[in-house]
């Protein structure tokens, strides 16, 4: 890949978001014959959810009838819901944006893994596909950028807060272990890194509804513990991470060594590590999946990324799903907000509104004394 020469200012001021620099959405939207991104998001985007009386979503009709039969993922992905719902309750179903998250990793896992045991001159066939589209449609905003020679570096979800990630993560995650199955590829672990101790809990009480085995080191597990299984999700916050050269620091870690180079490596708020105080963050993820697979997750890469050219190429080239708050906002899900676990009459109630208007407003209140203390 044709690198940005560190020689010239490490950071540009780009006039651009960071979605006008996605790759893959784009790739894919395409490969489905729609002419953008944005115009698959508004075609599913009112589209009932939910299966007709063959077992086929609603989506995959839609998206089928443009001339792209995609039925065959659609029978994975259901699958996948089916495995994940059981503990979910009746009629627990896709958002679009989700579905489409799922959609596109189901078709890129697909290529990506075909050439894993290829040593054929096609073993870059996917990303030559790729590079050619790039050339194909022109995207100027790529190009100005100077990102030309698409190469994978990992995977990343850019999804707002509240729009289902942790589902999207865990479909992910089911869909790997099928491909790495499938092709025989090597793996050392399963890793999930939190950002936080409270967040490795909620993700092992969120793995255990989807019925997928998940442990959380704790000091209390050993390391023998720790790697029983290869597919086990691991789940450990980025704090307990360290390295053997380094100092263990307060409370319990582990040095990164003791699971090897060749991970599935899960990231939530996968943003996080980009300021130069988080730096070694970055070191010990790259280390972890060094030989293996990455998949991030996080609601606000474009604030992370700020104007860093390197990071606007590599997750330009990275992000699979587009579904930040501009999008989430337009679908009603934003600050704008109702109140829907309310009797029908209560709204009318003068003093009930009155008591949320100032449970609301402490709220609010208290988040202001927090961040200025």
């Amino acid at each position: 890949m044709g690198r940005i020469s560190m020689s010239n200012k490490k950071r540009i001021r780009l006039k651009n978001k960071l979605s006008d620099y996605l790759v893959l959405p784009e790739f894919f939207a395409y490969k489905l014959h729609y002419p953008n991104f944005i115009s698959l998001l508004t075609d599913l985007k009112d589209v009932k959810e939910g299966y007709n009386s063959n077992g086929i979503s609603y989506f995959c009709e839609v998206i089928s009838s443009k001339g792209v039969d995609i039925s065959k993922y659609d029978i994975k992905i259901k699958n996948y819901v089916d495995k994940i719902s059981k503990n979910r309750g009746v009629g627990f179903t896709l958002k679009y944006y989700q579905y489409i998250a799922v959609l596109f990793t189901q078709m890129y896992l697909e290529e990506y893994f075909k050439y894993f045991k290829d040593d054929s001159i096609n073993k870059n066939k996917f990303m030559d596909e790729i590079n050619k589209f790039i050339d194909k449609n022109n995207l100027s905003s790529i190009k100005k950028l100077g990102i030309k020679d698409f190469k994978p570096f990992k995977l990343a979800y850019y999804m707002a807060t509240g729009s289902g990630k942790t589902i999207v993560m865990h479909i992910n995650y089911l869909q790997l272990v099928d491909f790495i199955n499938e092709y025989g590829v090597k793996i050392d672990n399963c890793i999930l890194i939190t950002p936080s101790e409270y967040m490795t809990e909620q993700h092992i009480n969120e793995f255990r509804k989807s019925g997928i085995d998940a442990i959380k080191f704790n000091g209390l597990t050993t390391l023998e513990s720790f790697n029983t299984n290869n597919f086990i999700v691991k789940v450990i916050d980025i704090n307990k991470l360290r390295e053997s050269e380094s100092k263990k620091g307060i409370g319990v870690t582990i040095d990164i060594s003791a699971f090897g180079s060749q991970n599935l490596l899960l990231v939530d708020e996968g943003h996080k590590g980009y300021k130069s105080e988080e730096q070694e963050w970055i070191r010990r993820r790259e280390k972890l999946s060094k030989n293996g697979f990455t998949l991030e997750y996080s609601a606000t890469f474009e604030q992370a990324i700020s104007d860093d050219l390197k990071l606007m190429e590599t997750y330009g080239h990275s992000i699979i799903m587009d579904y930040s708050y501009k999008y989430f906002y337009r679908d009603g899900y934003g600050k704008d907000f109702y109140i829907l676990n309310l009797e029908k009459e209560t709204p009318d109630d003068t003093d009930t509104r009155h008591t949320l208007l100032l449970g609301n407003a402490l709220s609010f209140l208290n988040q202001l004394m927090i961040y200025n203390n």
